[in-house]
């Protein structure tokens, strides 16, 4: 069947080698944190395949993150290129994963942060700065477990948008995507409906009866899971670590990220390939936690309500069949 368009998410280090073959109207970069180290390196080797990916495709427009200094850089190449952030302070942690202006290498100062190296970054040293961004979220007015609640700029027309997805990184997307769907000529109105009903993708923010699954693959993002669920009462909360290879064969990550647990969470457990590291590293943090050793252990503690599920990529791929046959859900590709 036929379509008009193609929405493609590619990943980093394949981008070299995609964008010699497909000439897209839009390239969307919504940050750069550091992801499977003994794969991608630091983030200036991620940085750099981004950059050639923009430069193979001068004609498409970038929309960037202007409040991360790393994915804003690219606005010094010759594409076109339109900006979306979060002009408030959120004051949410984690460790920046770039602390040095990507140009001269002086330290930046921030008028205020989001999380990890977001926010309103400059360089005393060679000017370089976060832009007032097109499509921006001038006040936060509600950060809910299930959803958000913003006031938005969108390029000139002010907008009371309800993000149907918990987590301030889905402010970040739903704005990315407004600017490239506004860019593209729709209505506002529409796109403020469909952020109000959209799901979450497979294994990230979904939901499966008494469960809620939540992907983790770097520190930042572990960082802010953490966040999102601190307020959530939970009876069984289960971190699920592989090292497979498209998890990352170096699990060190885990150390990086800012792990917070409320009181509210009656048991902690650990499960997958490194599940004594998982458990090592929540011991670090004042946690204890039970090493579940099997699925049979797994299933029968995930029947209980108030589970919620913190795997990492294979995990997640392993683990998502068996609820989604549980609770009748389409399989991913659906």
């Amino acid at each position: 069947m036929q379509k008009d368009y193609a929405v493609i998410e590619c990943d980093e280090n394949a981008l070299k080698k995609v964008s010699i073959f497909i000439k897209a109207d839009f390239l969307v970069v919504t940050n750069i944190f550091r992801d499977q180290l003994d794969r991608f390196g630091e983030v200036s080797h991620t940085l750099e395949s981004i950059k050639t990916g923009a430069e193979n495709m001068p004609q498409s427009i970038l929309v960037l993150n202007a409040d991360d200094p790393l994915s804003f850089s690219l606005s010094r190449l010759k594409n076109k290129y339109i900006t979306f952030g979060i002009s408030c302070p959120l004051s949410m942690g984690g460790r920046a994963d770039n602390e040095y202006c990507v140009f001269c290498k002086a330290p930046y100062q921030y008028k205020y942060k989001t999380y990890s190296q977001l926010g309103g970054f400059y360089c005393p040293k060679c000017g370089y700065a976060r832009e007032k961004p097109n499509f921006g979220a001038n006040e936060i007015i509600e950060l809910n477990p299930d959803y958000s609640t913003i006031f938005a700029d969108l390029r000139g027309n002010s907008s009371l948008i309800k993000v149907n997805l918990g987590g301030v990184y889905n402010i970040y997307n739903a704005l990315a995507a407004s600017a490239v769907l506004i860019s593209l000529g729709l209505n506002v109105h529409r796109i403020e409906s469909a952020l109000t009903s959209f799901n979450g993708a497979f294994g990230r923010m979904e939901s499966f009866g008494n469960v809620r699954m939540l992907l983790v693959k770097n520190p930042a993002g572990f960082t802010q899971t953490m966040n999102y669920i601190y307020p959530l009462k939970i009876k069984n909360l289960i971190f699920v670590l592989n090292d497979n290879d498209a998890d990352g064969k170096d699990v060190s990550w885990i150390w990086d990220a800012d792990i917070r647990i409320n009181e509210n969470v009656e048991n902690i457990y650990s499960f997958g390939i490194r599940s004594g590291d998982m458990a090592l590293r929540l011991k670090y943090s004042g946690f204890d936690s039970k090493i579940i050793s099997s699925y049979d252990e797994f299933h029968k503690i995930c029947s209980e309500e108030n589970t919620v599920i913190i795997p990492t990529y294979t995990a997640m791929m392993a683990l998502r069949p068996y609820f989604a046959k549980k609770y009748k859900k389409e399989e991913f590709w659906k």
